[in-house]
């Protein structure tokens, strides 16, 4: 009876998972487009895809500076080195903010453009969605 259990665990994991008559690349073979679609991502739209993930990121970064300056600030308790340190944390928070606007707006307009070139359409004003596109 002490030998059953151990017999038993060993027979259930070693069945290889073919017995079970199961196709699992059939199985899921279509998940992925059903929910997404069928795309192919040129390399622009990569591209913009990862500017965009590196400036949310960036993003986080300077709300944590931003949080940290006022935190500083908070806990001066009238300490004036303090408070200036935490004023420099605050205006260099703001700056990063500024270049973080300005790098994913120059980023959007590159991959729009870069995007564009590569259909064809390069000039065209007929559809102006491209600026939407990451």
């Amino acid at each position: 009876m002490k030998y059953l259990t151990p017999l038993f665990l060993l027979a259930l994991f070693t069945i290889p998972p073919h017995a079970y008559a199961v196709d699992y690349y059939e199985t899921v073979e279509g998940i992925g487009t059903e929910v997404y679609g069928d795309s192919e991502t040129n390399l622009a739209t990569f591209i913009g895809d990862v500017i965009a993930v590196l400036l949310g990121v960036l993003g986080v970064l300077t709300l944590l500076i931003m949080v940290y300056a006022g935190v500083l600030w908070m806990t001066a308790g009238g300490n004036k080195d303090q408070v200036d340190k935490a004023k420099a944390w605050l205006t260099n928070g703001a700056i990063g903010v500024a270049i973080i606007i300005f790098a994913y707006a120059i980023s959007a307009y590159v991959v729009a453009t870069l995007t564009a070139a590569g259909s064809g359409a390069a000039g065209s004003t007929e559809d102006d969605s491209s600026w939407t596109s990451f």
